[in-house]
């Protein structure tokens, strides 16, 4: 993807732009009135004005890059190129007719596999060197992806899908 798939679509608040506008020419002429003061000040008062003149300038340009962002506004839709949209249908397509466990990390495959052979959790993370903890991860995750709730349905659709030797 690419920064041409997408679009934004919106419009401008020119009130806003118009107070960005002024934003920006009053902080420009007190920086410079500021930058004045520097070259005629002596001393410590050359580093006082200084310093003043970069925060006014500062905070005048930020608040001007602020009030210039909350004037757009966007639609509200997601807009895509017509490749992007191509690209996406193709891509959901391919999902709708792959099953489900082809979804799923070589891992996650692997612990669904002993699961539905009927090893527990525990002598999952003892085979693969894993936690328990990680394991019970793995299986809940495995549920979620195949949109599951049970280590029954777990083992069924294994055992349907020809997965267990």
């Amino acid at each position: 993807m690419t920064a041409r798939d997408l679009v934004l679509v919106g419009s401008y608040d020119y009130r806003l732009i118009a107070v960005s506008i002024v934003i920006a020419i009053t902080a420009s002429y007190t920086a410079l009135d500021l930058a004045g003061r520097v070259t005629s000040a002596r001393a410590r008062g050359r580093l006082v004005w200084l310093i003043c003149g970069t925060t006014v300038m500062g905070i005048g340009i930020w608040s001007m890059h602020n009030t210039a962002m909350l004037s757009f506004r966007l639609a509200g839709g997601t807009y895509v190129s017509p490749a992007l949209a191509e690209r996406l249908a193709i891509d959901l397509h391919d999902d709708a007719v792959r099953p489900v466990h082809e979804t799923l990390s070589d891992r996650e495959f692997e612990v669904l596999r002993m699961i539905a052979s009927g090893k527990t959790v525990s002598q999952i993370a003892e085979k693969l060197h894993l936690s328990v903890a990680t394991v019970s991860t793995y299986r809940a995750r495995i549920l979620e992806k195949m949109n599951m709730t049970t280590t029954a349905e777990l083992m069924h659709y294994a055992l349907s899908n020809h997965l267990v030797d």
